[in-house]
């Protein structure tokens, strides 16, 4: 099933106006994530790098649609009065519309929904899970010319799960800066 719906999504990708310029975009961005679970923070640190791959294609105008991928892997220490170490990770896959505007300097939105797998090993205990949830998010565009850009972006995840009755958030607030080309 999966392979039917990559190759469907490719197929639409390629189809839609194959011959203009400038019409695919992908870029990298090197994030700091802030996780919204205030436990999260206290066992594995207030921020995270989280490094995040994008591809989009121009569909009407200014407007596109998007596809990203992100990860991050954290060690921590459990509470001061056990001290054990343990081991997190996070994968991100997103897409959604967005819009961007026109000129050398610019600025995109984008909304989308989310999907996060995640597993943690803790006092020898692992726990895993996934869920799905939103992001909403934009930055500002610098366009070197028609087809290099750089960016400073920002975007906010929202997702939750439950494990033995205790919430987990898995979304946060993310902030970057990245690179990017046109084709």
């Amino acid at each position: 099933m999966r392979k039917i719906t990559l190759i469907g999504v490719i197929i639409l990708f390629v189809s839609i106006n194959l011959y203009t310029a400038n019409h695919f975009m992908v870029s990298f961005t090197g994030n700091y994530m802030r996780s919204s679970d205030s436990v999260y923070r206290q066992v594995y640190g207030s921020s995270e790098f989280y490094p995040e791959f994008k591809a989009g294609v121009k569909v009407f105008n200014n407007f596109y649609i998007w596809g990203g991928f992100g990860f991050l892997s954290s060690k921590g220490h459990t509470f001061p009065e056990l001290n054990l170490d343990t081991k997190a990770s996070k994968k991100y896959l997103s897409g959604g519309l967005g819009y961007s505007g026109k000129g050398k300097i610019t600025f995109r939105i984008e909304a989308g929904f989310l999907h996060v797998t995640w597993k943690e090993e803790a006092m020898d205990i692992k726990n895993n899970g996934s869920a799905f949830g939103f992001r909403i998010g934009g930055g500002i565009v610098y366009n070197w010319n028609p087809t290099f850009f750089t960016e400073i972006s920002s975007a906010y995840l929202i997702a939750s799960d439950t494990v033995d009755d205790i919430s987990l958030k898995l979304g946060g607030f993310i902030a970057g800066v990245g690179v990017g080309i046109r084709f």
